[in-house]
């Protein structure tokens, strides 16, 4: 994990570094000094493959795939490669959650049941308790990755929704942590129930259009 997180640290640090060139439209020696030290930092992350994008001003400047798809294989990533990004979504959750704090839509301290009247927990006091800000803090009293199995069994999000109220407490609230991805499924029928747009609809393009396709002042 410590290796992923370096390397992460070090790619981004690389596009910072030369985003005021690839501004200028980078060509030429500057183009394959950049290739080079991102071939350098793919190569000591041992990953399979990787693809990296930069955008500028709304626009797409570079696009490369780096090494293969699948460990041992033959075919190459290319910029069109679709990557499986895991947990990495739960961030993009939040960010859309906040971004609703910060329109005045929600808030952190209050109840789920106060946006989400049929939300139910085994415990009627934890149901009555249960705040925004637990939906994603890993400290809710489950079992770890309580329920997890069953997204992997083909069960739909409203399935999985109901089944909530079925988990058994193994801590008090707030007390211990314990890895959930089920859970999350609530702040997606937050963002549903607020903005009448679907969960990761909004998350992704509200983070776009905020933070990356905005003209800076």
């Amino acid at each position: 994990m410590l290796k992923k997180c370096k390397f992460s640290f070090f790619l981004s640090w690389l596009m910072i570094a030369f985003s005021p060139l690839f501004a200028e439209a980078l060509t030429g020696s500057q183009l394959n000094l950049f290739e080079q030290k991102a071939e350098a930092l793919f190569q000591q992350s041992q990953a399979p493959g990787m693809a990296i994008a930069i955008v500028e001003g709304g626009q797409v400047v570079y696009a490369k795939g780096f090494g293969v798809k699948k460990l041992g294989g033959s075919d190459p990533v290319n910029p069109d490669t679709a990557f499986r990004i895991a947990s990495c979504t739960k961030a993009f959750t939040a960010m859309g959650i906040g971004m609703l704090v910060d329109d005045g839509k929600l808030s952190w301290s209050n109840n789920v049941l106060q946006y989400l009247p049929d939300f139910r927990l085994s415990n009627e006091t934890y149901t009555q308790d249960f705040r925004v800000d637990d939906i994603m803090s890993q400290r809710s009293g489950f079992p770890e990755r309580a329920g997890q199995i069953l997204s992997g069994l083909g069960y739909d999000r409203q399935y999985i929704y109901d089944t909530l109220r079925y988990i058994r407490f193994e801590n008090p609230l707030r007390t211990q942590y314990a890895y959930q991805n089920n859970l999350f499924i609530l702040s997606a029928a937050l963002t549903e129930k607020v903005t009448g747009r679907a969960g990761k609809v909004f998350s992704m393009k509200g983070f776009l259009d905020r933070w990356v396709w905005q003209t800076p002042p």
